[in-house]
C-alpha cells in the first residue's frame, strides 16, 4: 500500500503543498494544545493540521496498522524502530546514534507493548536494557546489523 500524505514544509504554509510517502513516516507528534501535528522523516519535518486522534483514526482506517500511540503526544511507525532504551523509555529510528538522530519518548505503561509489537513483527531492534550492560548491546547490536 502506497498512500501520499499533504503536508507543508513551513508551519506558516509559505512553502506550499508537498507529498510524503506515508512509508517514509517515523512518526506522528502533536504539537500541544493547537491542532497541528509534526510529521517526521528521518531526515525532514513537515507539517499537518488536525489531531493524534483524528490522524490515529485516519491512519487506521486506510490500512495503516503500523502506526501506534506512545504517548500523548506521539503516534510512532512500528517498522522504523531500530532502537529502545529500557532506562530511559526512549524510540529511536536509526541503530547508530548521533546527535541529530530522531527519539521520541514513550510512556512507561507503552514501552513493553512497543517491545512486544517489535518482537511480534520478527523486526531486529537493539534493546538497551541499562548503561551497565554493554556486553549485552555490543550483542544485540550484532545480531541487528547482521539482519539488517
Amino acid at each position: 500500500m502506497k498512500h501520499k500524505l499533504s503536508v507543508v514544509s513551513k508551519i506558516d504554509g509559505s512553502g506550499g503543498l508537498q507529498y510524503v510517502d506515508l512509508n517514509e513516516v517515523i512518526y506522528f507528534e502533536s504539537m500541544g494544545s493547537t491542532p497541528q501535528i509534526v510529521v517526521h522523516t528521518l531526515t525532514e519535518e513537515f507539517y499537518i493540521w488536525g489531531t493524534l486522534k483524528v490522524w490515529t483514526n485516519v491512519l487506521k482506517e486506510s490500512g495503516y496498522e503500523e502506526f501506534f500511540s506512545v504517548d500523548r503526544n506521539y503516534l510512532i511507525n512500528i517498522r522504523k524502530v531500530k532502537r529502545l532504551d529500557d532506562q530511559y523509555k526512549m524510540a529511536y529510528f536509526e541503530y547508530e546514534i548521533s546527535k541529530g538522530s530522531k527519539v521520541c519518548t514513550l510512556a512507561w505503561e507503552k514501552y513493553k507493548s512497543v517491545s512486544a509489537k517489535l518482537r511480534a513483527l520478527n523486526q531486529p531492534f537493539i534493546q538497551i536494557k541499562s548503561n551497565d550492560d554493554k556486553m549485552a548491546i555490543i550483542l544485540k547490536i550484532k545480531e541487528a546489523t547482521s539482519h539488517a
